[in-house]
Parts: structure tokens; C-alpha cells; sequence
């Protein structure tokens, strides 16, 4: 009888396990292990798999061989002045641009969980380790050296040129993730502005 109960308990264990396993995506079509490279800082849904890039800067530097624009790359030439509407990984937000540009995405009042569905082991793992539900800031710029950051109220984050941090907003009554840019342009005559950082460091 002892017998028979270590094996039923054990074969429960591992139908579990099968169970479990078969809620994950392999690395091939794992959300994380294809993400593309990108210059500005991005956000994933951890409960969709969506991610967005928060276009703090405009996309598009112009190779000097090719001349053909590299969107993996910050432009040298910038939009300057404006006020616009932002969408990322299904938050709504605003991008302001200018001498240094920002932009900030409030996140909803109720976070959903994680679904492992969306990911392959190694990258459940580590999303979940950092946070599991909601949304977390990743930068990209580097797929096979990923940037992973937590977006909790108080967290203050650097990546790279982009300072990151979670405040309260008393308006909405939520949190607020902005992101600052610190490369510095200048505008020329035609309502564009010229990048005086390097935006390839």
C-alpha cells in the first residue's frame, strides 16, 4: 500500500510538471529571446507580452556610406517644440521635446499578473524574479546584454543617457513612469534641432 502511494504521488508530480512546461514558449517564440534592438528605453506587459518603445528621441541616423537611415540608431536631427500624445505596450502618455526631451506613460490601477505563455523558462525566470505583474522598464539597445529594471513607486533608474523613475500622480491617482532624456539639442532655422551629444554612446 506504502508502495502504491509513492508511485501515485510521483506521477502526479510529474503530470504536473507536464502541465506547467506546456504553459511555456520555447526560446524561439519567446517574446524576450526575439526582442530587437532599440535606442530609447522600452516597456513590456508582462501579462500580454506586448512591448513598446518609449520614442523619447527620434529614430533614423543617417549612414555616411549608404546614406540610408539606421532606426536602430538615435538621429542626429531631432523634432523640437512640441507637445504630442504617446502609446507604448497599451499605456497612454505624452512625449514633450525640446532642449532635453521626456516623456511619461501612467500605469493602471490594477496590474495583471504575469502569463508564462508569452515566455520561454530562462526568461519567466528572470522577468518574475524582478516582478510579477504589471510592467517592466527593459533597454534593448543591446538584446544579448538585456537591461532589466523594476517600475515600482520611488524607483529611480540610469540606462545609458535616460533617467527613469516611478512618482505618484496626485491627478490621476496613479503612478507615473517619466523618462528624461539627457542628450542636449539646439534648434535650427527650420524648427528641427541638432543633437550636441553623441546619441551612438
Amino acid at each position: 500500500m506504502k508502495r502504491n502511494t509513492i508511485v501515485g504521488t510521483l506521477a502526479a508530480i510529474f503530470v504536473l510538471g507536464i502541465c506547467l512546461g506546456s504553459n511555456m514558449t520555447g526560446p524561439g517564440a519567446c517574446v524576450l529571446c526575439k526582442v530587437e534592438k532599440c535606442p530609447n528605453p522600452c516597456l513590456i506587459n508582462l501579462n500580454t507580452g506586448e512591448i513598446g518603445e518609449l520614442e523619447v528621441y527620434d529614430k533614423g541616423l543617417a549612414s555616411d556610406d549608404e546614406m540610408t537611415l539606421d532606426f536602430q540608431e538615435i538621429s542626429s536631427m531631432q523634432t523640437f517644440g512640441t507637445f504630442n500624445h504617446l502609446e507604448c505596450a497599451g499605456l497612454d502618455g505624452y512625449r514633450v521635446t525640446g532642449t532635453y526631451n521626456e516623456c511619461s506613460l501612467t500605469l493602471p490601477e490594477k496590474l495583471l499578473r504575469i502569463d508564462r505563455k508569452h515566455y520561454c523558462k530562462d526568461c519567466y525566470k528572470e522577468l518574475s524574479t524582478v516582478s510579477k505583474e504589471g510592467y517592466i522598464l527593459l533597454d534593448t539597445y543591446a538584446p544579448e546584454n538585456l537591461g532589466i529594471y523594476s517600475l515600482n513607486i520611488g524607483d529611480e533608474h540610469k540606462v545609458r543617457f535616460f533617467d527613469i523613475s516611478v512618482e505618484w500622480d496626485a491627478d490621476s491617482q496613479r503612478n507615473k513612469v517619466i523618462v528624461k532624456g539627457n542628450l542636449r539639442a539646439e534648434e535650427d532655422v527650420n524648427g528641427k534641432a541638432v543633437l550636441i551629444d553623441d546619441p551612438t554612446l
